[in-house]
């Protein structure tokens, strides 16, 4: 989903995979070849490959 889009939202994720935010953050949190570049809605997801 982030590689189709790297400016999607946690809640955008949440909700289409039917999860709480929390969730997301902790998948994500767990990935370690992902970062959020900048601030709030004017930064986008970074896949390191």
């Amino acid at each position: 989903m982030i590689k189709q889009n790297n400016k999607v939202s946690r809640k955008d994720i949440s909700i289409k995979l039917g999860v709480s935010e929390k969730t997301i953050t902790r998948y994500i949190n767990e990935i370690r070849n992902i970062k959020y570049v900048g601030k709030g809605g004017n930064g986008h997801w970074e896949l390191e490959e």
